[in-house]
């Protein structure tokens, strides 16, 4: 499993105004949540589940940080390509 995350470095969030939209797995995809960052906040998430960030319009600039980790499998001392 892969996993992708963002950090919220600053911005004014409120509902409606930058949320990570999560959505389910299978098409047609269906909003399954949101979640409201603060500053400071560490989101991580499996990188298959489906999101999408919703607009910002604060009065501060929106900053994250986000990031994507990948796994690869190790055996007898390599790193095998899958």
């Amino acid at each position: 499993m892969n996993i992708t995350g963002v950090y919220y470095v600053s911005g004014n969030f409120a509902l409606g105004n930058g949320e990570l939209e999560i959505f389910s797995g299978t098409q047609p995809f269906k909003h399954c949540g949101s979640f409201l960052p603060e500053k400071g906040t560490l989101i991580l998430f499996p990188s298959s589940v489906p999101h999408s960030l919703g607009l910002y319009g604060g009065p501060n600039p929106r900053i994250s940080v986000a990031f994507d980790i990948w796994f690869r499998p190790y055996l007898n001392g390599k790193f095998v390509t899958i």
